[in-house]
């Protein structure tokens, strides 16, 4: 599952070679390089987060939605893009002290592909 990301600002990251993903998903794919930003979802702005910036995409709406690129939302494990970097979850709970690390992602529905709530 992955959530599309459209307002970000780049951090220059420390290799000179760019880092490559192709994703394909049940209908469509995404290709391009990954990147890592502070990036904002509805209201909560997240540093330093590592994304795909799709710089191909057929089927995904990335185009129709502006979206610059994917988050994964899954755990480091079950990640296939293996970085230091934490990936989303990690990053949006640990600005949180352990015992309040609850929360719920409400992605899709009626109000369209777009629609998030946090």
């Amino acid at each position: 599952m992955f959530l599309l990301c459209s307002a970000y600002v780049h951090l220059p990251r420390l290799p000179l070679q760019p880092f490559h993903f192709n994703a394909t998903y049940t209908q469509g794919w995404a290709s391009g390089t990954i990147e890592f930003g502070n990036i904002t979802l509805g209201s909560l702005q997240v540093s330093n987060q590592i994304f795909g910036y799709a710089t191909n995409s057929e089927r995904v709406g990335l185009s129709a939605f502006r979206s610059s690129g994917m988050l994964g939302l899954c755990f480091r494990k079950v990640a296939n893009v293996h970085f230091s970097a934490p990936v989303l979850l990690e990053n949006i709970l640990s600005a949180f002290d352990e015992e309040d690390r609850y929360f719920a992602f409400s992605l899709g529905g009626p109000r369209g592909l777009n629609s998030i709530s946090i």
